[in-house]
């Protein structure tokens, strides 16, 4: 896009011509921190029928605004969609999108835009939660105009954010330490990159092992360099729901290999530039790509049952891969997003009653959420509702709910019927006041019969709805178990599961006759390391989302030492192999496909790995057990 026809003639700044619009009137955004978002933003003079952007064209990784004049939306066949006039914006849904642009913006008369780099709209959105707000209805409201109903779960879809990516928490060093003093740190923590402090921990910017080994060669043994002498002063700050391409460009132009990650506009994590490239070469969404064009359940049923080949193709490898068993996790999550795009466009036009017109959270529960999914996934949601909420409002949440599982159920998902209502109904569809109200009656009374110890022991992932609604709710609960840190004791005794083990290293088989003679390998190896992990991360406040990245992180900070953690993650590759291994047999046999496997029906050599798995899994969740205790 051309940018030579520049308005020189309005003095206003652009953060100024930006704040008198109606997206940003009346949320109190300081004119200094908004001149310091907008600095990459560009004001844009467009004549009559010149192109903004062209259908088919690749996104322009932001939003244009228009401050006077009209554009023209056409498809095509150059028929018009809309006219957009000032005050308003376009580009809406291709932000959304994240891809290409599905129709063309041409100036219907002269136009002066200014065009919003996607880098500040984030930040916007991490500083201001009314303007993310404000955005998301008006991205809505556009794919309505457009006739298209597919908006259930914006800002939820599969792309993936940098807060993902991020190590945390943040190690840091003050400013006026030692390089000496810093060289010994890095070594010690085995990181290439430390947060600078000052006063009242303020951060004053980064240092690295490169910084370091640059500045070595005028050092003398008897150096008093300090690390505000070498340190980066200008690190790049990201908003943790910025897309990492988004992420990854920025860290290119800027010539840098770090950028710390902030939440509420709180530093959070570090992001590292060769993190970002592994996870660029790794295509995760693989088998993704047509779940968005279905419509309909029997298509997606049939699209659920073709995660048998994609299985199978995992499997071929010589060693299972972690992020290609979480692209089965991220196939399982796109059918449930788009079944729930389906059920919740039917239960409108069937009960005249929009989800989308209330403010709430709508949340998987458990292994789904740290992307840990075997063929036969456990399922499990969460409801969080605003406290304006009505009582008939909060019984058609309900009722949905309940449709919805019967959707999940005819997609081809194998449930427990009355386990899973449990879930998607009264016991957790609740408003937010009455979450934390449970949440203050077990911390008053860990001994009570209640769901929270569940909650609390299952990691969250948004299916729809207001990811803050959540992420407040667990916040207030893990501030309230580091207030009783008693009670992680008592979440490790709700944890009724076993290792299939004997003290004489044989299996303990069910005696369950649909079961007899059979192990469960998720619910008794691979959920029991992570359930257990879940306690260690409320308590370190370690970041990381999957199982595998905990243990990284443990060993890390040197909670578990290195080679336990070691022999731990390959008896997890080689519990979850034998799981998926066995589950596509059962398919290929026609028999349903569960979680249970018969270990005599394994090779000898191959039952021995397996016990030696779950030997060292033992090992790990004894010392686990201790560690909790002693914290």
């Amino acid at each position: 896009m051309d940018n030579n026809h520049f308005d020189s003639h309005n003095t206003k700044s652009i953060a100024e011509k930006l704040l008198a619009l109606p997206l940003f009137q009346g949320l109190d955004i300081d004119i200094e921190i908004m001149n310091d978002i907008v600095t990459t933003s560009r004001e844009l003079h467009l004549l009559r029928n010149e192109l903004i952007f062209r259908m088919g064209e690749r996104y322009h990784k932001g939003i244009y605004f228009i401050l006077s004049g009209k554009v023209t939306l056409v498809k095509k066949d150059m028929s018009i969609i809309s006219h957009v006039y000032e005050h308003d914006s376009i580009g809406l849904t291709a932000f959304f999108g994240k891809n290409m642009y599905d129709n063309s913006a041409t100036a219907f008369s002269d136009c002066y835009i200014i065009f919003l780099p996607e880098l500040a709209i984030y930040r916007l959105m991490d500083r201001y939660k009314k303007f993310k707000k404000r955005l998301i209805k008006q991205i809505k409201q556009r794919f309505a105009e457009f006739g298209n109903t597919h908006t259930n779960y914006l800002f939820n879809s599969n792309t993936k954010q940098v807060s993902k990516y991020m190590k945390s928490p943040l190690i840091t060093i003050n400013a006026s330490a030692s390089v000496l003093d810093t060289i010994e740190l890095f070594n010690r923590v085995n990181v290439r990159m430390l947060v600078v402090t000052g006063r009242k921990n303020s951060i004053q910017g980064i240092i690295t092992k490169d910084m370091i080994l640059a500045k070595l060669p005028s050092m003398n043994t008897n150096s008093k360099h300090k690390v505000k002498q070498i340190m980066d002063k200008n690190p790049l700050y990201f908003p943790c729901e910025l897309p990492t391409d988004t992420a990854l460009g920025q860290l290119g132009v800027n010539k840098q290999k770090y950028a710390i990650v902030t939440c509420n506009d709180k530093p959070v994590g570090i992001l590292s530039k060769d993190t970002l490239l592994k996870a660029a070469s790794e295509n995760v969404n693989i088998y993704l790509a047509n779940i968005q064009n279905l419509n309909s359940i029997e298509e997606l049923n049939s699209y659920h049952l073709n995660l048998i080949s994609s299985a199978q193709y995992i499997l071929s490898s010589a060693r299972i891969s972690r992020e290609e068993i979480e692209s089965l996790s991220y196939s399982h999550i796109a059918i449930l997003r788009k079944l729930f795009d389906i059920t919740s466009n039917a239960f409108a036009k069937n009960n005249n009653f929009t989800l989308s017109d209330y403010d709430y959270s709508y949340a998987l529960l458990g292994p789904l959420a740290r992307k840990e999914s075997d063929l036969s996934p456990f399922i499990c949601t969460a409801i969080i509702l605003d406290d304006a909420i009505t009582d008939d409002e909060l019984n058609n949440f309900r009722e949905y709910s309940k449709t919805y599982l019967k959707n999940i159920i005819l997609t081809g998902y194998k449930l427990n019927y009355q386990a899973a209502d449990r879930y998607m109904n009264s016991e957790f569809i609740k408003r937010k006041s009455e979450w934390i109200q449970d949440i203050d009656a077990w911390i008053e009374n860990p001994n009570s019969r209640s769901n929270i110890p569940f909650f609390a022991l299952n990691d969250s992932t948004l299916l729809d709805g207001d990811n803050d609604m959540m992420r407040d709710l667990n916040q207030y609960l893990y501030k309230k178990l580091m207030d009783h840190p008693a009670l992680f004791g008592q979440l490790i005794n709700a944890v009724t599961i076993k290792l299939p083990i004997s003290f004489f290293s044989k299996f303990i088989l069910s005696d369950i006759e649909e079961h007899k003679n059979k192990i469960n390998l998720f619910e008794n190896g691979i959920n029991y390391l992570s359930i257990i992990n879940k306690v260690l991360k409320i308590y370190t406040g370690i970041n990381d989302t999957t199982t595998a990245a905990r243990l990284r992180s443990l060993a890390r900070f040197d909670l578990m030492p290195k080679e336990l953690i070691k022999v731990t993650m390959e008896s997890y590759d080689v519990i979850f192999a034998t799981l998926l291994n066995e589950q596509i047999n059962q398919s290929l046999e026609n028999q349903p496909i569960t979680t249970f496997i018969e270990p005599g029906s394994l090779s000898l050599v191959y039952q021995e790995k397996l016990l030696r798995a779950f030997q060292f899994l033992a090992d790990y969740i004894n010392h686990a057990k201790k560690l909790i205790e002693d914290l």
